[in-house]
Parts: structure tokens; sequence; C-alpha cells
């Protein structure tokens, strides 16, 4: 229990719904499986309330709700994302409202995690003898569940984004590129990994129009996971920590290695630093059976 220096609304001020996500015709509660996202999918995360301004006023001591707002959290611990939607306290019955937030596509990744609560967007003149909330960007309520959207990922396993080289300095003959921040691996994996897929070339068309076919699938995650292992071989300090957070870059790419390499991150950066770092490569080709074909 937190002890506030003001009153603060009871549990009885405010309804609040479970917020859903939508997305085409999907549309999930919170806590369900999001089944059909995808990184280059946009989605709405919309939160239903109702007040109770009696009940309000009593528990707040609050005269005045026109600096007061509800507001719905919405963050991405995957990626470091985070953005709020906000709506005014209703005026006439049924004394409800709808939160609603559109999120862009390679935005968010992995989960989503959803709080409501209720908010002063203005400085309001206090009574000396009210303990009422005045100050601006007091909580004057706070939802203490968390609602979560557990998110697919796409079909390559990385955040995407498509667009035709074509308009840009990467080579359009490339059907890919990717865009890896290998300077800090406690960063948010997702926030340091982008790729993007050229729509003008015919295996990127084949990656955007799915199912991606086997060998395709094989010879993309090879690459991509090849490149960052290289790219993280070549910092500057030789020194890798013997663990990692969780959700993080150095996390996510030492679970790959000990999953298709037997071997921890570290381990595998010192072969890659040693007399025979392509070993690392070929090791990766058997173990994602490299350009196999579908049988």
């Amino acid at each position: 229990m937190r002890v506030m220096p003001f009153r603060v609304a009871s549990d009885a001020s405010i309804t609040l719904s479970k917020p859903t996500l939508s997305f085409g015709e999907t549309v999930v509660e919170a806590g369900d499986d999001v089944s059909g996202w995808d990184y280059l999918t946009p989605v709405t995360i919309t939160g239903q309330f109702a007040v109770d301004p009696e009940e309000l006023h009593r528990s707040t001591d609050l005269n005045d709700f026109e600096p007061v707002r509800v507001v719905m959290q919405v963050n991405c611990v995957s990626t470091g994302w985070r953005s709020y939607a906000v709506a005014p306290i209703p005026t006439v019955p049924p004394f409800s409202g709808q939160l609603i937030m559109d999120i862009p596509a390679n935005t968010v990744a992995d989960a989503l995690e959803v709080h409501y609560g209720i908010v002063l967007v203005a400085d309001i003149t206090a009574d000396p003898h009210s303990t009422a909330p005045h100050m601006k960007g007091s909580r004057v309520f706070t939802d203490n569940r968390t609602h979560r959207f557990m998110l697919e990922g796409s079909q390559s396993g990385f955040p995407t984004e498509a667009f035709d080289f074509n308009t840009t300095s990467l080579p359009p003959q490339a059907p890919w590129h990717l865009q890896f921040n290998s300077s800090s691996l406690e960063s948010p994996y997702r926030g340091s990994v982008r790729l993007f897929i050229n729509s003008s070339h015919p295996v990127g068309r084949e990656f955007l129009n799915g199912p991606i076919p086997r060998r395709s699938r094989s010879v993309l995650y090879c690459d991509v996971l090849s490149q960052m292992l290289a790219a993280v071989a070549l910092r500057a300090s030789d020194d890798l920590p013997a663990a990692f957070e969780e959700g993080t870059t150095g996390a996510v790419l030492n679970g790959l290695c000990e999953r298709h390499l037997g071997q921890s991150l570290s381990s595998t950066i010192a072969v890659l630093r040693g007399e025979q770092p392509t070993r690392v490569f070929t090791e990766l080709k058997a173990t994602l059976s490299f350009a196999e074909p579908t049988k």
C-alpha cells in the first residue's frame, strides 16, 4: 500500500474493462494469445471505463473534474516503446468513455503491457484545509493490475520493415538488409534489430506474401545471425558478461548460440576472434539446414 500526501480515488469510483487489441478482423482481449500478428502489422489498443462522479468527489474531495484525465499507459519492454492515451472525465450519464491507442507497425514486439490510472493535467487552486490532489501530474488513481498481450513474432523472427530499395541508397539487387546496433548488448533486443525487406526483389516479395519457403527461411536466418555475431566480435571490448538480463541483445544472442552452436555467446565470440573464425559460420549452416530444399 502506498501512502500519498493527498486523497486518492477509491476503487469504487471507476470501473475499468480489460483492454482489447485489434488488427484487421481480429480482436483479442488482454490475457488471450495473439495469433496472426507480425511486425508489419499496426495494432489498436482500446480500453473502456465508467466513472461514478459522486464517489470520485467523495473519495478525492475534488470539485472540479476539468483538469482530471483517465489514462491508459501502454509499454513494450522489448523495444522500450511507451505511450499514453488520455480521456476527460465524462460530464453526462452514463459517465463512461473510451481510450484508444493506435500503434504503428515496426514499433513493438514480444509483449505489450497496459496500465490504467487517473491523473491531474493542470494545477488546481487548493483550499489550504483540503487534502484533495492539486498539483499537475498527481496520480489520483492507480490501477494495480497489469494487462498483457503476448504477441507472436514475424515468420523471420526479427522486427521487419518492407520497402523498395530502389528508393534508397541500398543496392536494389539485395533481397534484405540488416540494421543492428551491437554497441550495447544490454539494450533491449527488439530495439537493436531491424530487418529491411526489399519489396521490389522477387525473394523479398516471397517473404512478404508468405509463408516463407523452408530454403529461403534457412538462408535468411543463417545470414542474419552470422552478421550479428560478426558485428559483436568486432566490438572494441574483449570482455563479455557471463550473464545478461532477459530480453536484452546479449541474452537473445547467448540463447541462439547455445541452441545452434552448443556454446555460450562468450565462447562463440572467442572462436570468431581466434585462428579459425569461419568455423562458426560453417557450424551455423549445418545446424540451420542452410539452403536445404523443401521435401
